[in-house]
This record gives structure tokens, C-alpha cells and sequence, in this order.
């Protein structure tokens, strides 16, 4: 059931700052369903013309470590780095501010711009998923849940939302079948705070 990212320099998740990468690692869990904390242990390493960080990771659940391989190419010696990603935090807030009013049309665009300008954000795709949705924009809901799905697939709530959406379109059995994982993640997952 876990999908185990970033385990190898090929498969590097790229992101574009820190902050992002910490979400990403934060975000990411063991297949015994803990979450990951930072190891002790960062290198970096060229590989061609990209940037990678190794990352040593350690799950707080049964202490496995493994590595994390980032592709930071994007934001490796640019300190304006940290700053793009505290516009896109902005973003976030003020596009869920706008749907606890219910205004869902004037929230997507807020979301469309974080997953624009950092396409591994999966908190903005599952937003975005919620407003198209509620603007009846629904293949731009099933990209949004699939996306966000494929970033965290051991997120609970992105496979409730997903089986939601395929329940209201008539895919009653993957609505199931996304339910039912929801529901095994629930029981599964630790969802304790490291």
C-alpha cells in the first residue's frame, strides 16, 4: 500500500525550497504507517546539471531509517528561495479563509497558483479539488484528488474525497475502493504529532 518516495537519486522528489521539502518529508510515511523525522545525516550531491540532497530519515513509529533524495536544483543557492514559499503559505491561507465563507470560485485561483508554481504542494491540490467540486467543475476535481493521491497516498482524507467525488458521478465501486482504503489508512496510520 505505501508508496515510498524518493529513495534514490533518480527518483529525487524535485521541490523548490526548504520549507517544501520539509512539507514533502513531513507528508511521506513508513509502511508501517508512521510518520518520518529528519536524521542526522544531509549531503549534497551534483548529478549532472541537478542539485540533490540526501536526506536521512527515521520513522517515529518503528525507528526504520531511510534515505530521502531531493532534486533541490530549483532553489540551491538562492536565498529568495525560503520567501517564494511563505507567499505560497499566504496563498493557502487566504484561499481557505475564502472557503470557510463559501466562496469557492474566488479560493480555486489561490490554489491553482501554489500547485502552479510548486506542482508537489498536495494540501493546495486536495484544496483545489474541494473548490472544483463545489464549482461543479468535476474533471478538474478527479486531476486535483489524483494528484494529491500520487503525492501522499497514505493521506486518508485525499482517498475520502476522491471516493466522494467518483460516488457523485456514478464509479460506484472506486468510490469504494477509495473509501475502503480511506478507512484502512485511518486505522493504520499514526497520525500522533512527532
Amino acid at each position: 500500500m505505501v508508496v515510498e518516495r524518493g529513495l534514490s537519486p533518480g527518483d529525487a522528489i524535485a521541490v523548490t525550497s526548504f520549507p517544501q521539502q520539509l512539507l514533502t518529508l513531513r507528508v511521506q510515511r513508513c509502511p508501517c504507517g508512521g510518520r518520518l523525522g529528519l536524521g542526522v545525516d544531509q549531503r549534497l550531491e551534483a548529478h549532472g546539471a541537478r542539485m540533490l540532497e540526501r536526506m536521512e530519515a527515521r520513522c517515529v513509529r518503528c525507528d526504520r531509517m531511510r534515505p530521502m533524495w531531493f532534486d533541490i536544483s530549483a532553489y540551491h543557492d538562492d536565498p529568495a528561495a525560503h520567501g517564494r514559499f511563505d507567499e505560497l503559505v499566504q496563498l493557502l491561507r487566504e484561499g481557505v479563509a475564502l472557503m470557510d465563507q463559501g466562496a469557492f470560485a474566488a479560493a480555486r485561483p489561490r490554489f491553482e497558483e501554489i500547485v502552479a508554481r510548486e506542482p508537489s504542494f498536495a494540501p493546495a491540490w486536495a484544496k483545489l479539488g474541494i473548490c472544483a467540486v463545489a464549482t461543479d467543475n468535476l474533471p478538474l476535481a478527479r486531476r486535483a484528488f489524483t494528484t494529491a493521491i500520487g503525492l501522499c497516498p497514505m493521506e486518508a482524507t485525499h482517498h475520502m474525497l476522491m471516493s466522494r467525488l467518483l460516488e457523485r458521478v456514478g464509479e460506484t465501486d472506486r468510490a469504494r475502493w477509495h473509501r475502503e482504503v480511506a478507512e484502512a489508512l485511518d486505522a493504520l496510520v499514526d497520525d500522533d504529532e512527532a
